[in-house]
């Protein structure tokens, strides 16, 4: 049996925030014998011109086998509409996405309320 992929989509890890979810997730696919690929870029669309270079660590999702996607959504649109990150969650069409923070039709969502995850 082939053992599962995950891909983890987030944005600048030096925050809390990012951190706390980071280590959760990398503690969870060891107990489930998971792979975990983490892809830290930035958020999309972000005005700091040196931020925009580190997202085409997104598109490497598509290259690398997965066989589904945690993105911390919340971390990643913060400078762009809902429509333009349904636009570019799109691009991994083929792959089952959970996102965080973030409501999107037909996606399944992750509340955290910084105590409990919420399905």
């Amino acid at each position: 049996i082939k053992r599962k992929t995950i891909g983890v989509f987030i944005s600048i890890v030096d925050k809390y925030y990012q951190q706390e979810i980071w280590q959760s997730i990398l503690e969870q696919c060891r107990l489930l014998d998971f792979n975990v690929l983490f892809f830290s870029g930035s958020p999309l669309e972000s005005p700091m011109t040196n931020e925009k270079e580190n997202n085409i660590i997104y598109h490497l999702a598509k290259k690398n086998g997965l066989d589904g996607i945690i993105s911390i959504s919340g971390t990643l649109s913060n400078y762009i509409t809902l429509d333009h990150f349904n636009k570019f969650m799109a691009l991994f069409p083929q792959l089952p996405i959970i996102h965080t923070s973030i409501e999107l039709p037909f996606a399944h969502c992750l509340h955290v309320d910084n105590s409990w995850i919420h399905i």
